[in-house]
This record gives structure tokens, sequence and C-alpha cells, in this order.
């Protein structure tokens, strides 16, 4: 039987032990391989409307500043909206990952502005769409809103507006003023559609699934006519 180690030296091990855990933690913390390969946890993709930190929103509107930001940047480079295909033709998929990791690390706002592509700004604004936990539409609201599309008839399309335009007043205040803007930017890049070839009905059909989907993916989504019915509501909004 090998003697027993005295408690005091017992707990000097266990302290060394512990110093020497802490040690290599803050090591591997610190070291850039190692914190470059971890991606911090979202605080601004990813994250419904209604619990975004205000340090992303803006205060008075409630808008998230990546909404603001790629909508000013759409709105203020010059020909930007006459750019053909906005919000169709792919961006640069490495430089949007870049500039998403850069708002959600709390990054400074103007490093978007010193993008020079038009397509990866619009589609970043896509992309934080489409990776909302609740989409701008709610989730429960999609089989409604699908439903005024299916039951409208040509005869009753001002009643089915009016019945639209009091649900989209209802919707919580930050899915609805962001609704708006993006609604907005739409319709002016619409007015240039001789020149980008993107008409109401084209913008409908590459934004309608990011801010109208149901709860779970599913054949009927997939199928044309529910997409069909999906850029209908939105070209009416």
């Amino acid at each position: 039987m090998k003697p027993s180690t005295p408690r005091t030296a017992r707990t000097g091990q266990e302290t060394s032990r512990r110093k020497s855990l802490f040690a290599k933690l803050i090591r591997q913390s610190t070291d850039p391989v190692q914190s470059q390969s971890i991606e911090p946890e979202p605080a601004v993709f990813g994250v419904p409307l209604t619990v975004l930190s205000v340090d992303s929103l803006h205060s008075e509107s409630l808008v998230p500043f990546i909404v603001l930001d790629c909508i000013r940047y759409i709105d203020d480079k010059v020909n930007a909206q006459q750019d053909e295909g906005v919000f169709r033709v792919s961006g640069n998929h490495s430089e949007m990952q870049r500039l998403k990791l850069h708002y959600n690390s709390g990054g400074s706002r103007e490093e978007l502005f010193q993008c020079g592509d038009i397509h990866t700004v619009a589609n970043l604004l896509k992309l934080y769409l489409r990776e909302l936990p609740e989409p701008l539409i709610p989730f429960a609201d999609f089989d409604e809103f699908i439903l005024m599309s299916e039951q409208s008839t040509p005869d009753d399309e001002a009643a089915t507006l009016r019945r639209m335009k009091s649900k989209l007043d209802n919707l919580p205040a930050s899915h609805h003023i962001c609704l708006k803007l993006l609604m907005g930017l739409l319709h002016r890049i619409s007015n240039h559609a001789s020149r980008n070839l993107m008409s109401p009905n084209n913008l409908s059909v590459v934004i309608g699934p990011t801010i109208l989907r149901p709860r779970t993916e599913s054949d009927a989504m997939s199928s044309l006519k529910t997409a069909n019915h999906v850029s209908r509501c939105v070209g009416w909004m």
C-alpha cells in the first residue's frame, strides 16, 4: 500500500493544476490561429429584430443599422440603382461573409461604404433578411397572405389590398418600418427597370422568399404555384 499524500500537498497540486489549465485557456483565447477559427456569437445576423441589441439599432426607428446602411449605399452610389440585375446578380461571397462578421463583431459602419460592388451589398441585405429567425412577415401570417392571393380576383383586388394593408399596419413596429423602407428601395430600383431590368415583378421574385416564407420548408413552398403567390403578395406591398 502506497503512503497517502498529505492533504496540504494534494491541495497544492490541485491549485497548480488549475493555474496551469487557466494559463492554457488564456493562451488559446489570444493565439491568432485559434481566435481566427472561432466565429463570435451572432450579434446582428440571425438575431430576431425584437431582441436585437440597442447598439445595433437606430434609436428612433428601431431599424437595424445593417438595413439602413445597405439601403443608403444603394441609394447613394452613383448609378447603383441602374446596374443590371440589382438583387438578382450574385455578389462576392467572401466579401459578404467578411462584412457579415464585421457587423456581428460591432465593427465600424463605414466599412460597408468601402465596398466597391453594388451586388455584394444588395446580396448582403438579402442575406440578413433571409437569416432573420422571424421574417419581416411573421411565420404566423404566411398562410393568410397566401390565401389572400389565392382568393383574390381582378374584381375584388382593391378589397384584398385593403386587407393586406391592415395586416401590414399591425406588424411589430420594427418589422413594419423595415418592410416599408425595403419596399421604398425596391420601388426606386424598379423606376430604372428599362436599364437595370429589375421590374416590380422581377424584384418580387428575388426578394419575396426572404420576407414571406413558411416556418418549415415543404414541397408546397417549392411549387411554382406557391412561389407565384409569394411574389404576387410582395408585389402588392
